[in-house]
């Protein structure tokens, strides 16, 4: 565990859970209006980065990137495709669905993000939305996501960390990779 990151990580879930429950009303109307400049601002680029992924999730799946091992050379798979997926299934939609699979539609069919509820447009919006959700589109931001820290951890040696993915790919260029590096830098330690 580094202490810099579990530190900072619980200052701000302590921070944050107090200001929810001391300035409730405040804290409401806050999160409501970031969440609507941000739907409204920005709702169209999310679905289109979700479209744009799924495109490219397909394509690397059927190149030849999409045959590469995700381990050693000499390291099989313990485990079938066929048990991979349903494994994968049941732990990231059977859990969500169970709930969310009625109360997503009906929430968006009572109080669409636009219009009025209670419609039969109303209905045809929250069914899209809800597709939309639990369709093909998340499985593709959460496959580019997994697939990078994969690759990195299992076929590059570097341990699982975000800050170790972000420099892989050039976006913290003063950050020191090695395979005994936890992910957070060391300010003593000169860039390399």
């Amino acid at each position: 565990m580094q202490p810099t990151v579990f530190l900072g990580s619980a200052t701000l879930v302590i921070a944050f859970v107090l200001f929810g429950t001391l300035f409730t009303p405040q804290a409401m109307a806050l999160f409501e209006s970031v969440q609507t400049f941000l739907v409204n601002r920005f709702g169209w680029f999310y679905i289109l980065t979700a479209s744009v992924l799924l495109v490219f999730v397909i394509g690397l799946s059927l190149s030849p990137y999409g045959r590469i091992r995700l381990g050693e050379k000499r390291d099989r798979p313990e485990f079938s495709n066929f048990a991979w997926f349903t494994m994968l299934f049941s732990a990231g939609m059977g859990t969500g669905l169970v709930f969310w699979g009625v109360a997503e539609p009906m929430t968006h069919y009572l109080s669409p993000p636009m219009g009025e509820g209670r419609t039969t447009e109303a209905l045809s919006e929250a069914m899209r939305i809800s597709f939309f959700h639990w369709g093909l589109h998340p499985w593709a931001i959460y496959i580019v996501f997994g697939l990078s820290l994969a690759y990195y951890h299992f076929r590059r040696g570097l341990p699982m960390a975000l800050l170790l993915l972000l420099a892989s790919y050039g976006l913290l260029k003063s950050l020191r990779i090695d395979k005994h590096s936890d992910g957070v830098p060391d300010p003593r330690k000169s860039p390399s």
